[in-house]
C-alpha cells in the first residue's frame, strides 16, 4: 500500500475579489458624509428658495428697490383726490367695466349718487385723477395697450391736452417713461406738473424728476444724477423740494427752481435711512 506524500509546490493564495468602479465611488463617498451632508442642506435651501421666490414675492432691500417695481396698467391704483374748487367733489381712477379704466367724478353730498365717467376712453388705461388747485381742470397718466405712457389734462370743456407729446431734449419716451405708482404735482398757480420718469436698462434702475407746462407741449427734466428721485414736493410756483436715493444707501435732500435755464438741483442735505 503505497502512502500518498505531500506535494513540495507553493499553494497559489486566494485571487483577490476585483473593485469596481461604482463600488469605489460609493465607498469614497461614504468617507465624507459629513461635508455631502452640509452640502445636500445647502443645495435643499437654494431650490426652496428659488421655487418660493415667485409665490410669496421679494421684500426690497432699499429705497431705490422699493420705489422702481413692475407695474400692470390693469391694476389701476385707487386714491381720491379732492376739488378745491368743488368741496362736494371728488375725482377717482377705476375700471369702467372693459378692459380700460377711466376718470370719475362723484358728488359726495348726493345720497347714492352715481360717478360720472368723464373721459370714456377704450383706447388706453388712465391712472390717478388729480384735480388743480385753482380751476377745473384735472391731470392723469393715460396707458395704451403696448404701454405708451403721457401725461394728460382734461380741460372743463371735455377737451383733453396730450402734455407730454413734444418731450424735447428731456428724453421722456425714448430713454425715460412715466413712473406710473406716483401721481402728477401742480404747481401752486397750476401752470406746471411735476412727475417723476422711470429709465430701465442693463447698468439699473433710475428715476428722474420731471415737470411739464400744462397750457402747451413742454416737458423739461430736472435731475440727471442716474439715482432715484423717491418723492417731491412744490414749495411755490417754480421750486420744488426732492428726496434722492443714491447708491451709497444715502438719502439726499435737494431743492431746485425751474427760474434757471439749465436748472441746477442744490444738496441741502444727506440723510441716513432708519433701520
Amino acid at each position: 500500500m503505497s502512502s500518498q506524500q505531500p506535494s513540495d509546490s507553493p499553494r497559489k493564495p486566494a485571487a483577490t475579489p476585483m473593485i469596481g468602479v461604482f463600488d469605489k465611488v460609493w465607498w469614497g463617498l461614504h468617507s465624507y458624509t459629513l461635508p455631502l451632508a452640509v452640502l445636500f442642506i445647502i443645495l435643499l435651501c437654494m431650490g426652496l428658495t428659488f421655487v418660493s421666490k415667485p409665490l410669496f414675492g421679494r421684500k426690497s432691500d432699499s429705497p431705490a428697490e422699493a420705489l422702481v417695481t413692475d407695474t400692470n396698467p390693469t391694476q389701476i391704483p385707487f386714491e381720491i383726490f379732492a376739488s378745491t374748487q368743488q368741496s362736494s367733489t371728488v375725482y377717482f381712477a377705476q375700471s369702467s367695466g372693459g378692459n380700460t379704466s377711466d376718470v370719475f367724478s362723484l358728488d359726495v353730498t348726493v345720497p347714492e349718487a352715481t360717478p360720472v365717467n368723464l373721459t370714456q376712453s377704450d383706447d388706453y388705461d388712465e391712472w390717478w385723477a388729480v384735480p388743480s388747485p385753482i380751476d377745473e381742470r384735472l391731470a392723469f397718466f393715460a396707458v395704451t395697450p403696448n404701454d405708451e405712457r403721457s401725461l394728460r389734462v382734461l380741460e372743463p370743456d371735455g377737451h383733453v391736452l396730450d402734455l407730454t407729446y413734444h418731450s424735447g431734449d428731456s428724453q421722456l419716451g425714448t430713454v425715460f417713461q412715466i413712473h406710473l405708482q406716483v401721481p402728477p404735482q401742480w404747481a401752486a398757480d397750476s401752470e406746471w406738473l411735476a412727475f417723476l420718469g422711470e429709465q430701465r436698462d442693463e447698468k439699473g434702475n433710475a428715476v428722474e424728476l420731471f415737470v411739464a407746462r400744462t397750457d402747451r407741449p413742454l416737458v423739461r427734466r430736472l435731475t440727471r444724477n442716474g439715482n432715484v428721485v423717491a418723492s417731491a414736493r412744490w414749495l411755490d410756483d417754480r421750486t420744488l423740494i426732492y428726496t434722492e436715493a443714491r447708491g451709497d444707501g444715502l438719502l439726499a435732500l435737494y431743492q431746485v427752481s425751474l427760474a434757471y435755464d439749465p436748472v441746477t438741483p442744490v444738496l441741502l442735505a444727506t440723510l441716513q435711512p432708519s433701520d
